[in-house]
């Protein structure tokens, strides 16, 4: 059954400095998805940013919240999702690409993808018994580190697979990391250099 009409779930895009549009197409899916029915170790996500940026462990949040109308049942996920060294399933994550930009595949732990089917299972009793209650789903981009020096090209796109069979949507090109108040984001002049 469909998102909307099922867990009335409304799809949320933080990127550290409030939401972002999100591409119609990436709308339609979300619309027609059903995070209960989603196999966690289906949902990927893909951040393409310059090289001198590295995305790691940690540098992506993605939450999964719901709250009962009663307050009954309440959800707070906040899943760290790891660096998947997959890019040749994915080639066309590359379109588009600037020359000095890189594909990185994240997913859930094994740990995460436990406590999100966890989670699921409480949601969909809930909604079984006939209660009502409101969820989201964000990706959140954190701090994270710098390679050598503070690359020129400071845009990021970042992609999400909640179904392999739809692939991977798009949820925002061309945003800049300095265009953030956010406090986990920071000055990027600030962030740490990387360890060898």
């Amino acid at each position: 059954m469909p998102l909307f009409r099922y867990i009335c779930f409304s799809l949320v895009v933080v990127i550290g400095f409030g939401c972002s549009s999100i591409p119609l197409r990436t709308m339609y899916h979300m619309s027609q998805a059903n995070p209960l029915e989603t196999p966690p170790e289906s949902i990927k996500v893909a951040v393409r940013a310059d090289k001198g940026i590295k995305i790691q462990k940690g540098s992506v949040e993605f939450k999964l919240g719901y709250t009962a109308e009663d307050n009954s049942l309440i959800i707070e996920d906040i899943y760290l999702v790891e660096v998947q060294n997959d890019n040749r399933q994915y080639p066309r994550l590359l379109d588009d690409a600037q020359p000095d930009e890189v594909v990185t595949l994240l997913k859930l732990s094994d740990a995460d993808a436990k406590q999100m089917r966890e989670s699921q299972r409480l949601i969909g009793q809930h909604k079984a018994n006939g209660g009502e209650g409101k969820g989201m789903i964000s990706i959140q981009l954190t701090r994270t580190c710098i390679v050598n020096e503070v690359p020129k090209n400071l845009s990021f796109d970042m992609f999400m697979q909640l179904d392999p069979e739809v692939g991977f949507l798009t949820f925002f090109e061309d945003m800049d990391i300095r265009d953030n108040d956010d406090a986990k984001l920071g000055d990027i002049n600030q962030w740490p250099k990387c360890a060898d």
